[in-house]
């Protein structure tokens, strides 16, 4: 482990080449908020170094803002999940799919949902930190990633774009269908702005559904895991249930939706739902649960 100050970073980044690296910076908020600083971070994490992110307190200048080094009990978490979870997944693929597609009506409007992406990012990044080697289809408005040397991006617009991205990355080992997906398309899109005065008649048709269709691949083309989410405002686990069979998961993460404390929140509380069972967790950081659902994976990976 290197504590990181910012003079010193070169360094840091140099060891992070060679040899994994966690880092847990320290330093003035001007520093801290530097350009050059922070694209030398992201060249350090992109070469593989664990990034400990410092804390928002009084700093030892005087100032107030963020660049305090982490609590010494969070860097041991850190390391310790680092080798809980290293080389866990090496030698396999993954796709994982987040945020919310969108379905254009004109040039100006379009149909999609609250989806932030959060939640599929936190699991490509789980599972790239476990071995994997993961591609990350995402689509609408997402916000950026941590970087990671086992992760690549695909960024998409509609559900057909993210169905035909996800069927050209196959075959894949594990396949988490996290995304929102736009149930359905609207027909007659116009390439015009629609005036007011005209008024919207859309017509719409179905999407393709892009878990049930990975889901129910034949065996030999079939990802060896397939994971979806039940987003439900109603009867969660009869319904996460139904979807698990009939879009033939492994495992379906189910989300209660109806109190709108999951899109774009940091948290999240899920239920998941598999052949032997279901298991209630508790509420928990993004990034928590998406370790339990790398986890998960890992461990139906081993029987």
């Amino acid at each position: 482990m290197i504590r990181g100050e910012g003079d010193d970073l070169a360094t840091t980044v140099m060891l992070a080449k060679n040899k994994p690296v966690i880092l847990a910076p320290s330093m003035n908020v001007e520093m801290w908020k530097n350009p050059a600083f922070q694209r030398n971070l992201e060249t350090a994490r992109a070469d593989g170094a664990i990034i400990v992110p410092p804390l928002v307190d009084e700093l030892a200048c005087g100032e107030l803002g963020i660049g305090k080094m982490a609590e010494p009990e969070t860097i041991f978490e850190s390391i310790i999940e680092h080798f809980e979870t290293a080389h866990v997944l090496d030698g396999k693929r993954a796709i994982v799919t987040t945020g919310g597609t969108i379905e254009r009506i004109d040039p100006i409007r379009y149909l999609s949902n609250f989806s932030s992406g959060k939640q599929g990012k936190a699991i490509a990044f789980a599972l790239a930190k476990a071995g994997a080697k993961v591609s990350l289809v995402e689509g609408g408005n997402c916000s950026t990633i941590e970087s990671h040397p086992n992760l690549e991006t695909i960024v998409v617009e509609s559900a057909e774009e993210m169905s035909q991205a996800v069927i050209k990355l196959l075959p894949a080992d594990i396949f988490v269908g996290c995304a929102a997906v736009c149930d359905f398309k609207v027909v007659n899109r116009n390439d015009r702005k629609i005036k007011k005065s005209e008024g919207l008649n859309l017509e719409f048709a179905e999407n393709p559904d892009i878990v049930a269709s990975i889901g129910n691949l034949p065996s030999d083309e079939r990802p060896t895991v397939v994971v979806g989410f039940a987003a439900e405002t109603e009867n969660l686990i009869d319904n996460a249930k139904s979807k698990r069979i009939a879009k033939g998961c492994n495992l379906v993460v189910a989300n209660d939706v109806g109190g709108a404390a999951v899109f774009g929140q940091d948290t999240n509380q899920a239920s998941f739902v598999s052949a032997s069972g279901v298991e209630a967790l508790d509420r928990m950081s993004k990034t928590q649960l998406a370790r339990c659902i790398s986890d998960w994976i890992a461990d139906f990976l081993k029987r």
